[in-house]
């Protein structure tokens, strides 16, 4: 049973070869078709001669199934997988950076007492501000964030959404 990201997102992953100029051409199809690309992670695989690359665009199952096609017919790509396939499982995850703005001791303490409850991470502690880290699926990640904002003055740097599949 696969996974949606819920709002017409969509995630398609693909290998590909480890090649100068790959990624530009991958994301001139998405391009040339009229696609945003709402985030776009790559990295390397176990094989240095491969990449993975997962892509979150926002679009309809089926136009969104026929640019998986599409990009599955570029040279350097060796296999796509998109989220509408029924047989399709996988697991994704993002991550948020959260400064949390805080010159006082007792609400520092808050901040650090909600990162307990949320199962948010302190990653850094200074005399102005708490920096949260928050891993998860987008429903997560979201809901912690929201629980952050009664402190106002929030800055949010927020990663594209990295996933893999389930054999």
């Amino acid at each position: 049973m696969a996974q949606s990201l819920g709002r017409n997102r969509h995630l398609i992953m693909a290998k590909v070869d480890n090649r100068p100029g790959v990624l530009s051409r991958i994301t001139g199809l998405f391009t040339r078709r009229g696609y945003n690309i709402e985030s776009l992670v790559t990295g390397m695989t176990v094989s240095p001669d491969v990449y993975h690359i997962t892509v979150t665009v926002i679009g309809t199952d089926d136009d969104v199934a026929l640019l998986a096609r599409q990009l599955e017919r570029c040279m350097e790509v060796i296999d796509v997988k998109c989220d509408g396939g029924d047989d399709w499982q996988f697991v994704s995850r993002e991550m948020l950076l959260l400064r949390v703005p805080c010159q006082d001791p007792e609400k520092r303490v808050e901040i650090l007492n909600l990162c307990a409850l949320t199962g948010c991470r302190a990653a850094g502690v200074g005399e102005k501000s708490v920096i949260v880290e928050i891993t998860g699926d987008e429903g997560a990640v979201s809901g912690a964030q929201r629980a952050f904002e009664v402190f106002g003055g929030l800055e949010v740097i927020h990663s594209g959404t990295v996933g893999i599949d389930m054999y």
